[in-house]
C-alpha cells in the first residue's frame, strides 16, 4: 500500500498495488482480480468501522504476464457477462491493468536492479535460452556490490529449482564471466550448492537437490509475503504439494526417525 497526495491538493490518498504474475493466459482473470479487490475493500472496510473512514482506497490492479504467446483474455469484466446485458448498468465496469512480456526483449525489462534480475530470472524460465541465463547473471554480478546475501541467494535458488541440467550449466559459466573474483559470498554460495550436488551423484540426489532448492524458494517467498497464487504460478506447486514435499524431505533428513 502506498500513500500519495492528489494532484493539486494535500489531500492524501492511498493506493493498493495489486500485482498478479501469469505465464499463461487465464479466461476468468477479470473476474478473479476483480474478487481480490473485492476482498482488500471489505477487509479495509471491517478494520476501518472504528475509524469513521468513509471512502475505501483506490486499487491498481496489474497482471503481469510472461508466457509463450500474446495476452488474449478480455480485460475488462463486462466482457465476461453474456450478450447484451454486459452493457446493463448494474454490471460492474472494471478493468485491469496488463504488462504482457512475450514479444518485448530482455532490454524492456524495466526497474530497478533487484526488480529486474527477479524479472529475468522468471523470463530465463518461461522462455529459456542462454541469452536470458547470461542476463540474470549480469543482473546478479549487479546486485552483488549492495551486500543482500539473502536476495541473491533466492534468486540462486530460483534459476536452480526452474531450469534444465544444460540450463544450469550455462549459468554456472555466466556467474564465473560476471561475477568479480571467485571469493565473493554469492560465488562462494553457488560453489557450495555445486559441491552438494557432485556429492549427491546420483539421479535420486540431484532430484532430491533439486526439490529442496524448489522448498528453499518458496520459504524465501511465503517470508515476503508472496500470495500463493504467484507462487504456484512461478513453481507449479500449490500449497498442499508444497506441505507434502516437505514432510517427505523432512522425514529423509539425516537423523531423521526411519521406520522399522
Amino acid at each position: 500500500m502506498f500513500s500519495a497526495e492528489r494532484e493539486g491538493t494535500e489531500e492524501p490518498v492511498l493506493v493498493y498495488v495489486l500485482l498478479e504474475h501469469q505465464s499463461t493466459p487465464r479466461y476468468w482473470m477479470a473476474l478473479r482480480v476483480l474478487n481480490y479487490c473485492l476482498q482488500i475493500w471489505m477487509a479495509w472496510q471491517e478494520a476501518s468501522k472504528n475509524r469513521k473512514k468513509t471512502k475505501l482506497p483506490l486499487i491498481v490492479p496489474l497482471v503481469f504476464y510472461q508466457g509463450g504467446k500474446r495476452w488474449s483474455p478480455e480485460r475488462e469484466f463486462r466482457e465476461l457477462v453474456e450478450g447484451a446485458a454486459a452493457e446493463w448498468r448494474w454490471v460492474p465496469r472494471f478493468e485491469y491493468l496488463l504488462i504482457d512480456q512475450t514479444e518485448g526483449g530482455p532490454e524492456a525489462v524495466l526497474g530497478s536492479a533487484v526488480a529486474r534480475l527477479t524479472q529475468m530470472a522468471m523470463l530465463a524460465r518461461v522462455r529459456g535460452g542462454d541469452e536470458l541465463v547470461e542476463r540474470t547473471a549480469v543482473l546478479m554480478a549487479e546486485v552483488s556490490p549492495t551486500g543482500d546475501v539473502e536476495v541473491l541467494a533466492l534468486h540462486v535458488e530460483y534459476v536452480l529449482a526452474t531450469q534444465s541440467e544444460e540450463g544450469l550449466r550455462a549459468f554456472g559459466a555466466a556467474l564465473r564471466r560476471n561475477v568479480p573474483g571467485r571469493g565473493g559470498e554469492l560465488m562462494t554460495y553457488v560453489e557450495q550448492i555445486e559441491e552438494r550436488g557432485r556429492q549427491e551423484g546420483r539421479q535420486e540426489g540431484r532430484q532430491e537437490g533439486r526439490q529442496e532448492g524448489v522448498l528453499r524458494t518458496i520459504e524465501g517467498f511465503l517470508q515476503r509475503d508472496v500470495p500463493w497464487s504467484t507462487i504456484e504460478e512461478a513453481t507449479s506447486i500449490d500449497e498442499s504439494e508444497f506441505e507434502r514435499l516437505k514432510q517427505q524431505l523432512d522425514a529423509g533428513a539425516p537423523g531423521a526417525d526411519q521406520p522399522n
